[in-house]
């Protein structure tokens, strides 16, 4: 699971690189890029307590 959501993150990264090209980021790539930034936040969290849980055993 947490692998299928880094790999979505990655190609949502890429595909949000293809859009935006050589232009400035603008409010909407902005609003995306803070969503992106915030899933990949979430899967640290989840990679960290995962470690923390096979460190317990």
């Amino acid at each position: 699971m947490l692998r299928a959501a880094q790999l979505r993150v990655n190609r949502q990264t890429l595909q949000l690189d293809t859009i935006r090209g050589d232009r400035p980021i603008d409010g909407d790539l902005q609003a995306e890029l803070r969503n992106i930034a915030e899933l990949q936040a979430q899967l640290l969290e989840m990679a960290e307590r995962i470690m923390d849980n096979e460190g317990d055993n």
